[in-house]
């Protein structure tokens, strides 16, 4: 039997119409989590700031920005742009690509390894910067936090060694809600 009329054409589009959506709505659901994810990164980072102290010198003004630097190329990095502006003791957060600027990065308050950075962080110069790994193990030598899965959540490992190591203090409070101090 042939089915030629408009109705048969109709049903025939709707049929492939819902078998696209089941393919393309999970694929939507990762992305949402992933952008979440970032978010939540970058809310993490911002409160990390908080709890950080830095030496008076690591500024060059009393209402001096904190430079927070990281991959422009990252979903990071789009998602920190979020809190730009936001004060944290009367300083505003500035976020910097630092992925084309030359290897010195004194000028940075907080350094976020993203592997595009991680390539090249054995040849990247800080001064007072606290820097944090966005993976468990990536740059775990010189990083302060990092930043590490654990099932659905997202927590950090905080190495103080590696903080006092950099100039930066981390407040008690911070690593009393680390998983693990290294």
């Amino acid at each position: 039997m042939k089915h030629d009329s408009p109705f048969f054409e109709i049903i025939k589009c709707a049929i492939a119409f819902a078998a696209g959506l089941s393919i393309i709505a999970p694929l939507q659901k990762a992305s949402a989590e992933d952008s979440r994810s970032y978010e939540v990164r970058a809310a993490m980072i911002f409160n990390f700031a908080r709890f950080t102290r830095w030496p008076e010198h690591a500024f060059a003004a009393p209402a001096e920005q904190i430079i927070i630097c990281t991959s422009g190329e990252s979903n990071l990095y789009t998602a920190l742009k979020d809190i730009e502006g936001k004060k944290i003791r009367g300083r505003a957060i500035f976020i910097e690509n630092a992925l084309y600027r030359s290897y010195e990065h004194r000028h940075c308050h907080i350094v976020v390894l993203t592997e595009e950075l991680l390539e090249r962080y054995a040849e990247l110069e800080f001064g007072n910067a606290l820097i944090i790994a966005t993976a468990e193990g990536a740059g775990s030598q010189i990083a302060s936090i990092e930043l590490v899965n654990i099932g659905r959540q997202i927590r950090f490992i905080i190495n103080p060694a590696a903080a006092r190591a950099s100039g930066v203090e981390i407040s008690s409070k911070l690593i009393d809600l680390a998983v693990r101090v290294r």
